[in-house]
């Protein structure tokens, strides 16, 4: 669980521009976020915080809601010394953009790619359910294909979240094979031992 503790932080709001590399929350919100490239960036765990040397908890200001919504939130990241870019969805997730077209597609510009850690990059939890907009269909996606989950009951009994799912557009749904659907959470667990079932009760009970 983590908790941001308010310790080193002013209680005072900030009304100052902010520079590049400022370090801000909310008075009412653990979020920490870094503005850099004009757009504020979410870091997402105390561990990540530390792993950068330049950051400070005592640096942290305080600024308001209307303050923090005039920077538009950043999308993608790579490491220094990877040419993969991932996508980080709205539920804070990191989903990789295969290719240069579907990084376009979205109107997208290369220059507002960020830099982060391998540390960060390890901090985010993979996006692995995705939705064509404008249809109801839910795939997982595996590697570069995606499967249809068919019922609302395996995505539970696979215990999926709802609120994870992402809407992609159709150049990148179609940018990603057609594996066979997922009709069954007990077929899914022989493939993937790991996967835990979430077992319903049993039909009249």
């Amino acid at each position: 669980i983590l908790v941001f503790l308010g310790l080193f932080f002013s209680s005072r709001i900030s009304q100052a521009v902010l520079s590049e590399g400022s370090l801000v929350k909310l008075a009412n919100s653990p979020e920490i976020y870094v503005i850099t490239k004009g757009k504020k960036h979410w870091i997402p765990t105390p561990a990540v915080f530390d792993s950068y040397p330049g950051y400070k908890w005592g640096n942290i200001q305080i600024i308001s809601q209307a303050d923090l919504d005039k920077y538009p939130r950043v999308k993608h990241i790579k490491l220094a010394n990877s040419p993969k870019v991932y996508y980080i969805t709205e539920s804070g997730l990191k989903r990789h953009i295969l290719n240069s077209e579907v990084f376009l597609s979205y109107g997208n510009k290369w220059g507002d790619i960020i830099e982060v850690n391998q540390t960060e990059l390890n901090g985010y939890k993979d996006s692995q359910l995705i939705r064509l907009i404008g249809d109801y269909k839910v795939y997982k996606i595996e590697d570069s294909q995606k499967r249809w989950i068919e019922t609302p009951e395996v995505f539970n009994q696979l215990g999926f979240d709802w609120s994870k799912i992402a809407p992609v557009n159709q150049t990148e749904f179609y940018v990603y094979f057609t594996g066979g659907p997922i009709i069954s959470a007990k077929q899914e667990s022989n493939k993937y031992p790991d996967t835990f079932i979430l077992e319903g009760p049993e039909e009249g009970a």
